[in-house]
């Protein structure tokens, strides 16, 4: 046997190893384009063991688009159990929901509804990944996401923040031609930050990678708060504390709120897609108003000349209506003492 052939002969098995090699690593990593990588083999035995890659690559990668590629990887590398259990982590939840969706599906059939959702959670999910965020699940019309785990950042309230306010900038897509010309998508968000389980949670025959407790709860609720507020996206003081300086400056203090399902108010921020100077008439009115100083509260809200939350200042000015006559007769009864 000639030199020449041996080489050949051993380029032909090693080019394929070496192929299949880099091939799992990077399925190992879910990294690069994986499927199709392998140059096919002349032995027999490799070009199977090539189809096998190919077959369980095919199949990790249908297996990323159900669970969380960062869960895949932590899962590939042993990072993450895949048995039941769940531990504490400190992450940055939120939800975002599509107004006027269950209108929408009275009007529509489902095929129409995907047809207009798909092009819109498309756009929200890579925006979501492109900011280190992890998809917990799509609810109906609803997202939740999370920043923090299974891959620890340095300020998850700062990449959620900004995964928002790209959300807020992102250009309006177009809606077939059967949806009507006076709906547009818009969105509302809620963003909460604090400790919950995160990890497998549900039985033995079926898991769900999520995260569950109190902080969850809390942003879920903030996000309809939204449309009592006339708002689209809120955040509570444990994110917004957390926030660099010119983020901060984005967002506009809303009050000491009650959300459902708790005792205890919140105090709750909106989140805006530019730095505002602090808007002071805006602030002193409702200072006012928390402080049960109705009469002053009622002639800063009506005469507010920055750019303020209609539906909001429509609500606190009733509620001044109804608390004012009371705050008059407490005033009176004290001066005839």
């Amino acid at each position: 046997v000639s030199t020449q052939s041996t080489w050949g002969f051993a380029i032909a098995i090693t080019r394929p190893l070496v192929s299949l090699s880099d091939g799992m690593r990077d399925l190992s990593r879910m990294e690069g384009t994986i499927v199709g990588v392998v140059k096919p083999s002349l032995l027999n035995e490799l070009r199977e063991t090539q189809r096998s890659y190919e077959a369980l690559a095919v199949a990790l990668q249908a297996f990323a688009r159900y669970v969380p590629p960062s869960v895949v990887h932590g899962l590939l590398t042993g990072q993450i159990n895949g048995s039941l259990g769940m531990r504490e982590c400190d992450v940055c939840l939120l939800f975002i929901d599509m107004e006027g969706f269950t209108a929408m599906c009275e009007i529509l059939d489902g095929g129409e509804i995907v047809e207009v959702t798909g092009p819109q959670f498309e756009q929200i999910s890579e925006i979501i990944f492109n900011h280190k965020g992890t998809i917990d699940k799509y609810i109906g019309d609803c997202i939740m996401a999370f920043w923090g785990a299974p891959d620890s950042l340095p300020n998850p309230c700062q990449s959620c923040f900004d995964t928002v306010q790209a959300i807020q900038s992102a250009p309006d897509l177009p809606l077939p031609p059967f949806v009507s010309p006076n709906f547009s998508v818009k969105w509302r968000i809620g963003v909460h930050y604090g400790t919950a389980l995160v990890g497998n949670f549900g039985s033995s025959q079926r898991l769900n990678f999520t995260a569950v407790g109190d902080t969850v709860n809390l942003a879920a609720r903030l996000e309809p708060l939204n449309k009592e507020l006339g708002t689209s996206a809120l955040c509570s003081k444990k994110v917004h504390s957390r926030l660099a300086v010119e983020s901060r400056l984005a967002c506009r203090y809303m009050g000491n709120i009650v959300v459902v399902g708790r005792k205890e108010p919140v105090q709750v921020y909106e989140m805006r897609t530019s730095s505002h100077h602090t808007d002071t008439q805006w602030l002193t009115a409702l200072h006012n108003f928390e402080h049960a100083n109705f009469a002053a509260a009622f002639e800063t809200f009506v005469t507010l000349e920055v750019p303020a939350p209609g539906l909001l200042v429509a609500t606190l000015v009733m509620r001044i209506h109804i608390f004012l006559p009371q705050e008059k007769k407490k005033k009176k009864k004290k001066s005839t003492l």
